[in-house]
Order: C-alpha cells, then sequence, then structure tokens
C-alpha cells in the first residue's frame, strides 16, 4: 500500500506541506556519465548501496566537478537557483523506513535549505549546516520512509543564495541493483525451462518462425486438450503476466480464444487470450493482410492479478481445457510479481473522479480528463486518476501539471488515440495543426506518475500520432512507473527540447520503437526501463535536422524486438549507452547501432564522444534479408557521412551473436573507435566484420567460439592499433558473405 510521506517529522527533517519542483536545463557542458560511475556501487558492508551524485539527474542549472581527495570521485554543484534538482533513482526490497545518508560538502557561513520529494511526493525539508571549508566533507542521515521497489529520491533547492556540493546517496538496507539492464519488480520464467507436456519449439533464428520471435528462442506449444505448462514460483507473487501467440484469422482480424489457469492444481478462471493485436504480413510497413504472406509479430501480452498472494513453491498452470477454441498456443515465458495495493489520493490533489470520469469505461473520459489536466495546471494542483478503465480516444495536451494514477496495475488509460503528450515543437505544429492547441514550442514540467496507457493499434502507419506519449516533453519533465502497450511508438518525442527523464516504465507490444528521440532532443535520460516487443528500435536517439545531444540510456532491458536494434543512434552529439541488457534481435538490425544513416534525409552527423560502455548483449545481431550477410552485434553504419566522432566501446560483452560480433559498414569511412575491455563469447562467423575504411584501437579484446575467423576483410583499409590484452581473434580471411550467411 501507499506510504503517506506527508504525515509525519523525519529525524532532522520538517515537513512543510506539499510543493511543486520546478525543473530546469542540464548544463550543455555536461560530459558524457564516466564508466566508473556508470552504475550505483555497493559498498564494502553489503548492507548499504551508494550513488554517486555526478549519476543523478541533473536540472536546474547543476554540474559535474571532478572530485577532490575526500569525494567519490565526483561531485554535483551549483545549488544557487531555486528549482536546481538532483534526483537519484534507488531501490528498496520493502515498503518501510530507511536510513538514508547524503554526503555533501557547504564551505559558505550558512545553511542552506533543501527540498525532498520521493517519486513526486514531498517528505520533508533539509537544512545542511556549513562544513567548514569545500574540501571538507559531512554526511547527514534520515530515516525515511520509501516503497518496495524503485523510488526516485530528489533533493531541490529551496530559495538560492547558497552553494553545495553532493557527492553521494547512501541507502541503508537498499536493494542491490542490477549492474546490468533494469532492476524490474518482476522474476521472469522461461516456459522451456518450465514442467509440459507440450512441445519446446526451437532454438530458431529465421525470420518467420515462431521461435524465433521468442525470448531465448524457445518457447512451448500446446495442441491438444490435456497440454500444459507449469511455472513453480521461486519468490511469493500475486500478479503475472504471459507471454503467448495464437493463430490469427482468416481474414487478419485476430481470433478470441480461452485458456485455463490453474493454481495448486485447482481451477482458478479462463484467461481469454487475443491475436488481434499480433500478426503482421507483406513488406514494410506491414498489414494485416494474409495475402501479403510474410507472417511475423506473434506474441502479445495478458496480465492478471492472482486471487491471493501466493507463496514461493506454488505452482501455476496454463491448460488446454475441453472448449478452448485456438487450434495451438504458444507459451513464451511468464512474469511473476508482487503488486502493491493501490497507491492512494495524495493530499492537495484534485481527483478526476471529481470532474465525472467514468472508471468502468463505458463513457469516454478524453474531454474530462484534459479539462481536469487544465484545472490543475491553473491552480498549481496534482491531478490523481483513481484506479479504473478510462476511455480515452485522443492527445490529452500537458503542460506544468503532475498526473499521478494508483499504479499501472489499477489506473489504466485505455482506447484508439489514447495518448498524452506535450505540446508540439514549432516546426510539428504545422505538421499536425489538429492535434496542436495553440501554444509554441515544448511544455515543461509535466510529471506523470503510476498509470497505464493501453492503445487499440493493429497495424503500423508511420504518419499516424497513436504513440504513448508524444509531441516536446521538456524543462524538468518526469515519466516514472507507466506501462504502455499497443501503441505504435512507446513514447515518439519530437525536439526541440531540453530535459526530461524517463525512469522505471515497462513498454510492451508496440507496432514501432520502443522510445524515439527525434530531433534536437537534449539532456534526457532514460533509466531502469524494460521494453519487449517492439516492431522498430526498442531505444533511439535519431538526429533528423537538429542533434540530438547529450542523452542517455543506462540500465535498461531490451527483449525481442523484431523488427530494426534494440538500441541505436543515428547522428548527433556527446550521447551514451550504458550498463544496458539487450537481447534475441531478430530482423533488419543488431544489438547497438551507431550510424551517419540516411531516412529521407542524411542525419546530423556524430559528433563529440560517444560512449558504449557496460553493456551485455545476447543473441543480438542477424542475416540481414535485403544484404544476404550477417549485421553485428554491435555495428558502425558509416552510408551517408564519414564517422568522425571519438567511439568509446569500454567492458561491453557480446555473446553468442547470430552473425559477426562487431560490423563496420557503409560508403564513407569509420575513423575513430576505441575498444577497451570487449568479451566475445561466440559469434556465428568473425569478431570483427570489415565493410568499409576503418580505424580503431584494440585493448584487452578476448573473443572465443567464432564460426569462422576473427577478421573479415576483403580489401578495405583496416588500421587497426593493438594494445595489451587480445587474444582470439587474430586471423583475417575473405570469404563470400553471401555463403557464409546461409551457411547460419
Amino acid at each position: 500500500m501507499m506510504i503517506d510521506l506527508c504525515q509525519a517529522v523525519l529525524g532532522r527533517f520538517v515537513v512543510v506541506g506539499a510543493i511543486v519542483v520546478s525543473g530546469m536545463f542540464l548544463s550543455p557542458s555536461a560530459a558524457p556519465v564516466s564508466l566508473a560511475h556508470a552504475a550505483p556501487i555497493q559498498d564494502s558492508t553489503g548492507s548499504q548501496t551508494r550513488y554517486g551524485a555526478e549519476d543523478a539527474w541533473l536540472t536546474g542549472g547543476l554540474t559535474v566537478a571532478a572530485g577532490d581527495p575526500h569525494s567519490s570521485g565526483g561531485y554535483v554543484t551549483g545549488f544557487t537557483k531555486p528549482g536546481a534538482e538532483a534526483v537519484f533513482a534507488v531501490e528498496v526490497p520493502a515498503d518501510g523506513a530507511y536510513h538514508v545518508t547524503l554526503h555533501y560538502a557547504n564551505g559558505g557561513q550558512s545553511s542552506v535549505p533543501l527540498v525532498l520529494t520521493a517519486n513526486g511526493l514531498m517528505l520533508a525539508r533539509t537544512v545542511l549546516a556549513p562544513t567548514g571549508g569545500w574540501a571538507v566533507w559531512a554526511s547527514q542521515t534520515d530515516n525515511l520512509s520509501l516503497r518496495a521497489g524503485l523510488n526516485t529520491l530528489a533533493f531541490s533547492s529551496v530559495g538560492g543564495g547558497g552553494n553545495l556540493n553532493l557527492d553521494y546517496l547512501q541507502v541503508s538496507g537498499g536493494s542491490r541493483p542490477a549492474a546490468r539492464g533494469a532492476t524490474v519488480p518482476y522474476v521472469e520464467y522461461e516456459a522451456e525451462n518450465a514442467r509440459t507436456n507440450g512441445v519446446i519449439i526451437g532454438p530458431d533464428r529465421i525470420f518467420g518462425d515462431l521461435a524465433a520471435e521468442a525470448s531465448g528462442r524457445k518457447a512451448v506449444t500446446l495442441r491438444k486438450v490435456g497440454q500444459f505448462v507449469e511455472f513453480i514460483l521461486r519468490q511469493p507473487a500475486n500478479g503475472m503476466v504471459v507471454r503467448y501467440s495464437i493463430p490469427d484469422s482468416p481474414k487478419g482480424t485476430g481470433i478470441t480464444a480461452p485458456l485455463g489457469l490453474y493454481v495448486n492444481g485447482r481451477f482458478q478462471r479462463a484467461l481469454t487470450l487475443t491475436s488481434k493485436y499480433t500478426w503482421l504480413y507483406g513488406s514494410y510497413p506491414f498489414t494485416n493482410n494474409p495475402a501479403g504472406l510474410g507472417g511475423h509479430h506473434f506474441y502479445d501480452e495478458i496480465h492478471l492479478l492472482l486471487p491471493s498472494t501466493l507463496p514461493a513453491g506454488a505452482t501455476v498452470r496454463l491448460q488446454i481445457d475441453p472448449g478452448d477454441t485456438a487450434s495451438s498456443y504458444t507459451i513464451d515465458l511468464a512474469d511473476f510479481e508482487q503488486v502493491p495495493a493501490p497507491y492512494r489520493e495524495p493530499a492537495g490533489y484534485l481527483s478526476l473522479a471529481r470532474f465525472g470520469a467514468d472508471p468502468t469505461g463505458a463513457k469516454d473520459a478524453t474531454a474530462i480528463l484534459q479539462r481536469a489536466a487544465a484545472v490543475a495546471e491553473a491552480r498549481h494542483q496534482g491531478l490523481y486518476i483513481p484506479p479504473g478503465h478510462y476511455t480515452i480516444t485522443g492527445h490529452i495536451i500537458l503542460n506544468e501539471v503532475t498526473i499521478r494514477g494508483a499504479g499501472p496495475w489499477y489506473t489504466v488509460l485505455h482506447g484508439a488515440g489514447v495518448g498524452l503528450y506535450g505540446d508540439y515543437a514549432p516546426n510539428l505544429n504545422q505538421m499536425y495543426p489538429a492535434n496542436a492547441d495553440g501554444k509554441s514550442g515544448s511544455s515543461t514540467h509535466v510529471r506523470v506518475y503510476d498509470l497505464a496507457i493501453q492503445g487499440e493499434t493493429t497495424d503500423r502507419v508511420d504518419a499516424a500520432q497513436v504513440n504513448g506519449f508524444g509531441g516536446s516533453l521538456g524543462g524538468g519533465s518526469i515519466i516514472q512507473n507507466v506501462w504502455i502497450e499497443h501503441t505504435k511508438v512507446g513514447m515518439w518525442l519530437d525536439g526541440p527540447f531540453s530535459d526530461l527523464l524517463v525512469v522505471g516504465c515497462r513498454i510492451r507490444d508496440q507496432t514501432a520503437d520502443g522510445i524515439n528521440l527525434h530531433d534536437g532532443v537534449s539532456h534526457v535520460t532514460v533509466e531502469q526501463t524494460a521494453i519487449r516487443n517492439t516492431g522498430d528500435d526498442g531505444l533511439a536517439m535519431w538526429s533528423d535536422s537538429d542533434p540530438d545531444s547529450f542523452d542517455v540510456f543506462r540500465n535498461d532491458t531490451v527483449q525481442a524486438p523484431y523488427l530494426a536494434n534494440n538500441i541505436a543512434i543515428y547522428g548527433g552529439h556527446q550521447n551514451s549507452i550504458l550498463n544496458n541488457y539487450l537481447a534475441d534481435t531478430l530482423t533488419q538490425g543488431g544489438g547497438i547501432n551507431i550510424g551517419n544513416r540516411d531516412y529521407g534525409s542524411a542525419v546530423v552527423p556524430l559528433s563529440g564522444t560517444i560512449l558504449v560502455a557496460g553493456n551485455t548483449l545476447v543473441r543480438t545481431g542477424q542475416v540481414d534479408p535485403n544484404w544476404g550477410y550477417g549485421v553485428g552485434a554491435l555495428w558502425f553504419y558509416a552510408q551517408t557521412q564519414n564517422i568522425t566522432a571519438k567511439i568509446i566501446v569500454s567492458h561491453d560483452e557480446i555473446d553468442d551473436s547470430t552473425a559477426e560480433a562487431v560490423q563496420f559498414t557503409g560508403n564513407e569511412t569509420v575513423n575513430d573507435v576505441e575498444f577497451d575491455h570487449l568479451t566475445i563469447d561466440k559469434a556465428a562467423t568473425f569478431a570483427f566484420q570489415v565493410q568499409s575504411d576503418t580505424t580503431a584501437s584494440f585493448s584487452n579484446v578476448v573473443a572465443a567460439k567464432l564460426g569462422v575467423a576473427g577478421v573479415y576483410n576483403c580489401g578495405n583499409v583496416f588500421t587497426a592499433t593493438h594494445g595489451a590484452g587480445n587474444s582470439g581473434w587474430s586471423r583475417t580471411v575473405c570469404d563470400n558473405l553471401q555463403s557464409l550467411a546461409g551457411a547460419n
């Protein structure tokens, strides 16, 4: 249940009532996050989790300075203006009070006040006393009430007039975050590892096959009455997500079919599964017409709350019963989690219920929600959306307002065309005049927490504005704990704008991208977000006519995109890809793509330093049907311009690549890539496939289990500087790539 955070005096903190903390832009001088602080650090006691301030999301003019001998390596400074804010994403195992320690220096003569919020709700005001000098560090520890799982803790300047240096935040008893990928609230169980009397399909990586689109390239197919998949819980859970596939209808409109759900051997209910949102045919951008052949996009998900919390050791079975009408049921995986009770309406918020919105979904609530958001903005209050399924059939335009639900399992905005949008950037007002609300430029300080968006998108129409989030959302905006399904793109955000945090979200079953930062989007961090089953890039930065800059994708999980890449950077300046877990690319893409490319017009070229560090890529890369040969798990594409940006690849791991591990390709040159501590464990062909003139340096690059050789190069200039620690990839060959691809 939700903990009321504004009802007590906590240690030195004195509650002063609800506030709205304004957000500001990140300093353009901010450098990419260093690998040394790319993830939270577990201290030596094993019971405290430390988060470097330099890795917090920073707004309002805060900057990162180099550490001194008494700091942890770097620190944040600049708390001189109202609204300066440092936001930490922290993990704790359960609801409760935690010792939270702030390590800081205050070299001024006066105490400096800060406001502390958790998940956008005010906790308290704290006052940090002078420490006797800027090189003198002190710690302040207090007991703070946090909710189980992910929390955002924000320290915000109140009145300005004083400065602080923040070194780190430490949470005693906190959960250890995942070193790579998102720290998610669920445990994932693969069907092929469960009890079953069905047929295990796969492993398979052939586009158009059921197993190829499955997580781990395996799944279980049930065809006869009595066939089942049974999961044994390793942890208590009361919520379940099933990823499944059932056949399409002859006309391509989908079917609906029941499937039995049993708990501890007893029938609970029949799940209603559908293929309405799956099955695409033909060539890009694909249709629902089976005459186009080439069927793909097989999987969808259903989620449900179980009757009660099941203990570890409980069994959950999916079984074909008499009357279950689909000709087959393919089960890929199930996620089980402990879902909290609905979050209550915070003090001082307006409730959508007071505006007459129908929580059953029988009546359209689009106009009501838009009016309520406008009233909340005008009154400087938050808007709470109680539990319910609200029918929303258009864009809700937001600006300077906080929207909060009861949790994504309870508060659902559902409908054809549903979307939460910032105001459109000036160049897009002309493109979509019917959707613009008359304002100019980006929306600012929009904060959305704890709800779900479920669309009705069943095909891909690139011009359609049917995205979960869209428009321009900058100026200190935050999107946290939002679950998005069945829209075209989870978040398609159009610049120019600056300053957005996306944290702790789930994006599932899109017909295009998961998140796309398009055209002049800067100082955006996407972290602790899990994306699965997208019809284009899972995460993308696309510098169409203006450069995306100083953006970071970190500690995210991207699984099973059925087209394109897990992560891609198309042009732009000084962007970073850090500590992500990427798996199961299918076709026309790889795990990570860095490129100067042509999408109707050449992107703004890559510049500055691009950092690719701490990522794990599993079963990524593919044999491209258009090219007839492999695309790398990590690939650099100099299609339209030379790649002259400095690219650093550090402490990454490529496992079981479908083709080559790393690829350089394109008509132009790749000029400056630095590899340091890259591990390649199994690639179907090569460690490095060189198809453009390339200059790169290599240290501590270790490869094993290569299908053909270390390097493929047939006449391109490959200027390779070899440092220490390289092994396993010294042999170079020039073979026919088409024949090698056919062998895989």
